[in-house]
C-alpha cells in the first residue's frame, strides 16, 4: 500500500522563522535559535507605533537652519533674509528708525506723534500735543509723566525736577527771587520788573523793593509791561511832569508842562486803587498823549505802590 504525504500538513517557513501548519493550528511566535545575532525584539518598534526624531523644536520661524522671531530680528525682519539698515531696528516685522515703532505696519514716533502718543492706540485730544509720549496742552512739558508749565511750576521751574527755594517764584527763565519786600501783593510784568503794591510816598518808593531790585525808570515800564495793565497805582523812579487837557488826553513828560511838586506823575490803575491810592488824572501817555501808557496822578496824590526792576 503506497504511502503519500498530505501537503496540507507540510510546514511553511515564515519571514521571521515562525512555522505555520494547518490554518487552524496555533502559530509559534516565540524566538528561535536561528534568529540569534538579530536585534533584540525590544529594539524593534511594534507595528503601527509612532516614530519620533530627536530634533530641535522651533516655535518661531526657521530661516535656513536658524530659528528666528521675524517681529524683532534685524537680519530677518518680517521675512527670512530681510535685513534692516544699520540705523534701523526691527519693530513688529517692519524696519523702522531706532526712535520709531511700527503701528499697523507704519513706523511712528510715539514720543511726538499726537495720533499715536506713547502707544499705537493713544490719540491726543484736539488742542493737545504729544510731549515725550504724553498728551499735554500746548506749552506744557512732560515731567515724570505729568504735564506741567515749567514757566510757572515751583516744582519744575525752567526744566523738570528743578524746584524753586522758599520765597522764590518761577518765571520763564527759571527760579527768581521775589521783587517785592514783605508780603505786599506782587504783579509780575517780566522777569526784571514787578509791581509791588503799597501806600508809600514818592520819597520812600524804594522801601517796597526787595534786595536786588529798585524803582523802575519810566521807560522800563513802557518797554517791559508786555501789554499788561497795572493792578495798583505804582511810582516809577522818574520825576515826571504833567501836560495835556484831561484824562485820556494827557502825557507824562520830563520837561515843559506843569510840575507836580513832590508827588510826580506815576502809573495808575484807576482814580482810586484797591489800597486807596489816588490818581486825579489817568490814561496819559509817555512823552506824548498817544498811545496812552496808564500814567496819571500829579498834584495832591500822595501815595502809591512801586514798580521794582533789577
Amino acid at each position: 500500500m503506497d504511502e503519500h504525504i498530505d501537503a496540507s500538513l507540510t510546514p511553511i517557513r515564515l519571514d521571521h522563522g515562525a512555522i505555520e501548519t494547518a490554518s487552524d493550528a496555533p502559530v509559534d511566535q516565540s524566538p528561535r535559535g536561528d534568529l540569534q545575532g538579530d536585534l533584540p525584539l525590544a529594539d524593534i518598534p511594534a507595528l503601527g507605533a509612532d516614530i519620533t526624531l530627536d530634533l530641535p523644536l522651533c516655535e518661531e520661524t526657521l530661516c535656513d537652519d536658524e530659528c528666528v522671531d521675524l517681529n524683532n530680528s534685524p537680519d530677518h525682519c518680517g521675512y527670512c533674509h530681510w535685513t534692516c539698515a544699520a540705523h534701523e531696528r526691527c519693530s513688529a516685522g517692519v524696519c523702522c528708525l531706532v526712535n520709531e515703532t511700527a503701528c499697523d505696519g507704519v513706523c511712528r514716533d510715539l514720543q511726538a506723534d499726537s495720533a499715536h502718543c506713547g502707544d499705537c492706540d493713544m490719540t491726543c485730544f484736539q488742542g493737545q500735543v504729544c510731549t515725550a509720549g504724553l498728551c499735554c496742552n500746548l506749552g506744557q512739558d512732560n515731567c515724570n509723566d505729568e504735564c506741567v508749565d515749567t514757566t510757572t511750576d515751583l516744582r519744575h521751574c525752567g526744566e523738570c525736577d528743578q524746584a524753586c527755594a522758599k520765597g522764590e517764584f518761577c518765571g520763564p527763565t527759571g527760579c527768581l527771587a521775589t521783587g517785592c519786600k514783605g508780603t505786599n501783593a506782587e504783579q509780575i510784568f517780566s522777569d526784571d520788573m514787578r509791581g509791588c503794591a503799597g501806600r508809600v510816598s514818592y520819597a520812600n518808593r524804594a522801601a517796597l523793593c526787595a534786595k536786588g531790585f529798585g524803582p523802575c525808570a519810566a521807560k522800563e515800564w513802557v518797554d517791559k509791561r508786555d501789554g499788561q495793565a497795572p493792578n495798583y497805582n505804582y511810582w516809577t523812579n522818574a520825576d515826571l511832569r504833567w501836560t495835556g487837557y484831561s484824562s485820556n488826553n494827557c502825557a507824562a513828560v520830563f520837561y515843559g508842562g506843569s510840575s507836580c511838586g513832590e508827588d510826580p506823575m506815576r502809573v495808575c490803575a484807576s482814580n482810586i486803587d484797591l489800597l486807596g491810592n489816588r490818581c486825579n488824572w489817568t490814561g496819559c501817555g509817555f512823552l506824548d498823549r498817544y498811545p496812552q501808557e496808564y500814567f496819571g496822578g500829579c498834584l495832591g496824590n500822595k501815595t502809591a505802590g512801586t514798580l521794582c526792576c533789577r
